[in-house]
């Protein structure tokens, strides 16, 4: 399983929510646009983070968008995991 859904990840999803989002997350190919267009993001929220950047910030709101976009790719239609 990837790392960042470490053992306490059963508090909060299903096995089969589990794995099916392992499977999602296996399938990722690092070659993608999709993979850098990720990287980007992440590059995005550190400098975010180091500038305290307000979240009535433009740029802010973009990555939170941005975001939601991913989550909802991972999640699919599985009304229980949006909360």
């Amino acid at each position: 399983m990837a790392p960042f859904i470490n053992s306490s990840a059963d508090k909060f999803f299903t096995k089969e929510q589990l794995n099916n989002l392992k499977g999602k997350l296996d399938s990722f190919n690092p070659e993608t646009d999709l993979a850098n267009e990720w990287l980007n993001f992440i590059d995005k929220l550190k400098d975010c983070y180091r500038n305290q950047t307000l979240k009535t910030d433009t740029a802010a709101k973009e990555w939170v968008e941005y975001w939601n976009k991913i989550t909802i790719k991972l999640i699919e239609n599985d009304e229980q995991m949006k909360g």
